[in-house]
């Protein structure tokens, strides 16, 4: 689980990047608790490194997968050229595309309409984080401020309060001695 409660193996599933499932206990009680903490707990803890660590494998594996696929175009399309271009003199004029897969092209827009809709949730999750860290920082600077007028009210209370060694005693005129007989 990481930022906002999503789940990185929910994310892809049913695809080719499909990542599998969860290999940790998923617990909504922990997950409470855990959001409840401190931050400088949280990042003790270091889930959210974890969940940072896994985001960074994930873009390094779909970076090799695109340049590894743009090799392989680069290739198929310089064969293309290669075999069209011998014999016809029309050189790369020809249009390379000659069928398109419906259901491939309906499959990948059905992809991008839903990685637009996690993008489009993932942005509003992270306002809400922004405006809850926002509420917090205010929160803390209220109570320091509060604090702070504690702090001067009880300095004045102590300042006016007399101590013990300044109390005013009353003075009782000096005994006279009494003579014996």
């Amino acid at each position: 689980e990481g930022a906002g409660g999503i789940d990185i193996f929910d994310l892809f599933t049913n695809t080719k990047s499909d990542i599998g499932p969860n290999p940790y206990r998923v617990d909504d009680h922990a997950r409470e608790e855990f959001a409840s903490l401190p931050e400088h707990e949280k990042r003790r803890l270091g889930y959210e490194d974890m969940l940072a660590r896994k985001l960074q494998d994930l873009v390094r594996q779909c970076d090799r997968t695109v340049a590894r696929n743009k090799e392989k175009l680069r290739r198929e399309v310089a064969q293309a050229m290669k075999q069209r271009t011998s014999g016809s003199g029309k050189g790369n004029r020809e249009d390379l595309i000659v069928t398109v897969n419906e259901e491939m092209l309906e499959k990948c827009a059905s992809n991008v309409a839903q990685a637009t809709l996690i993008e489009e949730e993932m942005a509003s999750l992270v306002d809400k984080l922004e405006g809850l860290n926002d509420d917090e920082n205010k929160l803390l600077k209220v109570l320091a401020e509060e604090k702070s007028i504690e702090d001067k009210k009880q300095e004045e209370k102590d300042n006016a309060a007399p101590t013990n060694n300044e109390e005013e005693k009353p003075t009782e005129p000096p005994k006279k001695k009494e003579k014996e007989e």
